[in-house]
């Protein structure tokens, strides 16, 4: 077994979430090579660009049709399960496009377990995050654990989608004995648009027609002028605001 070539491997959550930690784990759970193959091949989908092979007929060509027919018939161990069924999430948030903002909110819910259920977390892959990446070990990817709720949903919010493109989120559950659910998977779109001070209309821009905003604010006359563009500090889109602009225009 082996990750195609040119083609990255990931290890994150140190190792729960990786192609060996899955397929160890069914291992020690009593199934054989072959499925133990196939339950992690699955397990990590959400890795784009990881292609695991198996060759278990010795011809150097893997995943063929006949690959699997030796390893079916092989245990490592005694074949004793050795913990509980793998958690499992029912219902993962929604994709969403952002606008104007960073912060998404990331949410499941329906996590079941025949144990107890120690941390659930979310896996964020960025836009283009695989463009350069081959042959390479995947160890960092933004990661966040989401919080339980009275009424049982797991949630958080992160505020770092600032980038143009689509977000791949991948969240998993993990009960206190170490088994851990196939991954729920959702993504958020951003525009890459978030607030900044100076831009008074909100169109992800700093120039002069922020200028002619703000002037409209003084005016009383009909605006898109939004607090967060505040560049004085005062909480409010004012005259020192629009003077503070053409300052930054000269200075440019």
């Amino acid at each position: 077994m082996r990750t195609a070539a040119k083609s990255p491997a990931y290890y994150l959550s140190d190792g729960d979430i990786s192609f060996s930690g899955f397929f160890w784990s069914r291992i020690l759970n009593g199934m054989d090579l072959r499925e133990s193959f196939i339950y992690a091949k699955n397990a990590i989908r959400f890795c784009q660009g990881q292609i695991p092979l198996m060759d278990d007929n010795g011809n150097c060509i893997g995943n063929e049709k006949t690959d699997g027919l030796y390893s079916k018939q092989y245990q490592i161990g005694f074949g004793i399960v050795l913990a509980g069924d793998d958690p499992v999430i029912g219902t993962v948030v929604p994709g969403q496009t952002l606008s104007g903002t960073a912060s998404g909110d990331l949410w499941v819910d329906g996590v079941a377990t025949t144990g107890t259920i120690d941390k659930v977390w979310a896996v964020i892959e960025p836009p283009g995050y695989l463009d350069n990446l081959t042959e390479q070990m995947v160890t960092a990817l933004p990661i966040m654990e989401l919080a339980r709720t009275q009424a049982g949903r797991y949630q958080g919010r992160y505020t770092d989608f600032n980038t143009y493109g689509s977000y791949k989120i991948s969240i998993f559950a993990k009960d206190k004995k170490g088994n851990i659910s196939i991954s729920a998977e959702t993504w958020i779109f951003s525009d890459g648009c978030v607030p900044i001070k100076g831009d008074i209309n909100q169109d992800c821009y700093m120039d002069f027609e922020d200028v002619q905003t703000g002037l409209k604010v003084q005016a009383a006359l009909p605006n898109s002028a939004q607090s967060s563009a505040d560049v004085s500090g005062d909480g409010k889109i004012d005259l020192k605001d629009v003077i503070n602009l053409l300052q930054q225009f000269q200075l440019e």
